[in-house]
């Protein structure tokens, strides 16, 4: 198998009657154990990993033995010190009474999709702090103008985004100023130019008038 050659995936097995474990080559260089040296077991699975993840780990080993699926997500440090993130899918095999006899599972590298959902959730984190501390937002709007979606939305008062999707975000303008800004902002929408605009805006449920500066530019799709 060319993932498991290349230390993407693994394959394992788990006996519940005679308690044996069978590990593929992958599993080995996933944990970074040695196949010649290690033989399969609870201690040569918990050695590399990652301390604060040894507890859990643990805890879903056992209950994968007593048949329960348990679908884990740990991390691992290999002796040169590189962190892996790897995720385990396991399946129950029954015994014609009914009861489980053997647990086969995967055990898969994921190290790149948690650092791209780790970066996201940082990222996202972050602009959060800027948004309570300087009063933005990010948005995302269709062809009509219309938002579709808004982050750091708390930061203009907002208890969830759904307050702002569509027009919604055009009613913390002030009757005074919203027709003006209505039609500046369709007419941007129209000729797909980029877009600056002063304007005031009830932020915290309405009870405060906050001068805002809109920024928009359009976003044309690929070819």
């Amino acid at each position: 198998m060319v993932a498991e050659q290349r230390g993407q995936l693994g394959l394992w097995s788990y006996n519940i009657a005679t308690r044996e474990e069978i590990w593929s080559p992958g599993v080995h260089k996933l944990l970074g154990t040695d196949p010649l040296t290690d033989k399969p077991s609870t201690d040569v699975f918990m050695r590399n990993l990652h301390p604060a993840d040894r507890d859990n780990a643990l805890a879903e080993r056992e209950l994968l033995k007593e048949g329960i699926i348990v679908d884990q997500k740990f991390r691992v440090i290999d002796s040169s010190g590189v962190l892996r993130w790897l995720s385990c899918v396991t399946e129950i095999h029954y015994a014609k009474d009914g009861k489980p006899s053997r647990v086969t599972g995967m055990l898969l590298d994921i190290t790149e999709r948690q650092n791209i959902t780790e970066a996201i959730r940082t990222r996202s984190e972050r602009f959060g702090i800027l948004g309570k501390c300087f009063r933005f937002t990010t948005w995302a709007a269709d062809e009509r103008g219309a938002f579709r979606s808004v982050m750091q939305w708390s930061s203009l008062g907002a208890s969830s985004p759904a307050q702002l999707l569509e027009w919604k975000w055009t009613e913390l303008i002030p009757d005074s100023q919203r027709q003006q800004f209505t039609q500046r902002w369709k007419r941007f929408i129209a000729q797909k130019a980029a877009f600056t605009c002063s304007v005031e805006m009830l932020l915290d449920s309405k009870a405060k008038r906050t001068a805002m500066v809109i920024y928009a530019a359009p976003t044309l799709p690929k070819g």
